[in-house]
């Protein structure tokens, strides 16, 4: 772990939302789906404290910041499907996914292979998420939210796991390269000033210590997935961009092979409530793409 400091970079005081330790020996886990919750357990054996962080704001500055170097980077993309119209509203269309998939995973897939030089990308999934501030939506595969609790989506067992399960027979060789896993982190209308995401430096957090493997079970028919909850530090390090609009995305690293010269292998991140704008903005829409990358 290397101590990051930016120096007067404008800021914004929030809360952020911890997992707590379990008891020695005790694996967490959390399940996705309440109605796959058996009898006599809880969705989570796990308890969560909010903790107070100055989130600092990169825009003017993104190009401090790098996948290799903090795990997360900004990319402007004018020419985005998500932008067409003014991008005040999202478009109808992201509410079809065979769209979605038709559409914006060729702009993204084209958009890694571009930019990180990408010998093949895999696209496996996109969730939309539209912030419910009413309180009466539950957070389900159908209804995602903004998930507002400190994470990283996958720990190296799950994203090997990923390749076999999603790449089959191609998967003993492409293990053999380098690959990543990276999500594409887009709102679909702007600007965002509910729930926006901020994002952990990697040089600030002690990946021994304070990351804890979770187990994310399914349902019945469905494998499980392990991602990373992760402890209190007071060292992390917090960023955002403000404003973000529709032809900007965030990269956000999950796992990366290559461990060498202190490259970035992961970013935590979580939504966050921020209390400027408490009630007055309108709700957050925003997509993310999950995608295997092979160098």
């Amino acid at each position: 772990m290397v101590q990051v400091y930016q120096d007067s970079l404008p800021s914004v005081k929030a809360e952020l939302t911890y997992v707590l330790p379990n008891n020695p020996g005790e694996k967490m886990y959390f399940y996705i789906n309440p109605d796959h919750v058996p009898a006599g357990l809880t969705t989570t054996n796990t308890s969560n404290q909010p903790f107070e962080y100055a989130i600092q704001d990169i825009r003017g500055v993104e190009d401090r910041f790098g996948l290799s170097i903090s795990g997360f980077e900004v990319v402007r993309t004018p020419e985005s499907v998500a932008k067409l119209g003014d991008g005040t509203e999202s478009r109808e269309e992201w509410k079809d996914d065979a769209w979605v998939q038709d559409v914006y995973y060729r702009e993204v897939e084209q958009l890694l292979i571009e930019r990180l030089g990408a010998h093949r990308v895999h696209i496996f999934d996109h969730t939309i998420r539209r912030q419910d501030n009413s309180g009466t939506i539950p957070d389900t595969p159908s209804t995602r939210q903004p998930v507002q609790r400190v994470h990283v989506d996958q720990t190296p067992a799950s994203a090997v796991a990923r390749v076999h399960r999603h790449l089959g027979a191609d998967a003993e060789e492409l293990l053999t390269r380098r690959f990543a896993l990276i999500n594409v982190w887009r709102p679909l209308r702007g600007p965002v000033l509910d729930a926006p995401l901020a994002v952990a430096d990697f040089r600030s957090v002690d990946a021994h210590k304070d990351l804890q493997p979770q187990e994310l079970r399914r349902g019945p028919e469905e494998p499980s997935g392990e991602t990373f909850a992760v402890l209190h530090n007071p060292n992390h390090q917090w960023y955002y961009l403000s404003n973000m609009r529709p032809d900007e995305a965030l990269l956000l690293k999950c796992h990366d092979s290559d461990h060498s010269d202190g490259k970035a292998t992961f970013t935590p991140h979580t939504a966050f409530y921020d209390p400027r704008h408490a009630g007055k903005v309108p709700a957050r829409e925003s997509i993310e793409i999950r995608t295997l990358v092979f160098f």
